[in-house]
């Protein structure tokens, strides 16, 4: 049986209710894991389930031991964290993340390109969902893709090797090819 394992130390908020669909109202001010793993649980009681509620960092990172790391953060300090990691100790991982109504996912596998390939670290403050706001829909339709890629690998299956970006808005969807730095993660 698969196991799982969800890190998160944030709580439920109202604003999450309309693109986090695994939660109620019943649940605001209740930790995201604990009620991720519960209504997991029900869909599949056989589940194997642990649940880390602090926040990740580079101090944690061996919290991240597996076989595939799902990157559902809304912080990129964060997912630059799990890239490390992830490249270190060769363990595929996919990075997905929206804003507005745009939304990217991209596969890292040992020999692939990385976060580091295709984003710097922002020396600049950028935009993010608490000043542009999220539409609910490209969280919902980006976080299938990341499924999806996840299905491939774990059936062994080649999966998208490309940036994937979508503006729901506009119907706009791209594939971009990212090139390996020659510097980046050896």
């Amino acid at each position: 049986m698969l196991d799982l394992i969800l890190i998160d130390h944030d709580k439920v908020g109202l604003s999450n209710l309309h693109r986090q669909i695994q939660y109620t109202e019943k649940d605001i001010g209740k930790i995201k894991a604990r009620v991720t793993a519960i209504n997991l649980k029900k869909i599949d009681k056989r589940l194997k389930i642990k649940t880390y509620i602090q926040k990740l960092t580079k101090d944690n990172t061996s919290l991240l031991k597996g076989d595939l790391i799902l990157d559902c953060t809304d912080n990129l300090d964060v997912s630059f964290i799990i890239n490390d990691y992830a490249k270190k100790h060769k363990i595929p991982w996919i990075f997905a993340s929206c804003v507005s109504g745009r939304g990217q996912c991209l596969v890292i596998m040992n020999k692939t390109p990385c976060l580091k390939c295709i984003l710097r670290k922002p020396t600049v403050k950028v935009n993010t969902c608490n000043e542009e706001g999220i539409l609910n829909t490209i969280v919902s339709t980006m976080a299938n893709v990341q499924v999806t890629e996840a299905i491939k690998i774990l059936t062994k299956q080649k999966p998208c090797k490309d940036l994937i970006c979508y503006d729901i808005w506009n119907h706009e969807v791209s594939k971009i090819k990212i090139k390996k730095k020659p510097s980046c993660c050896k």
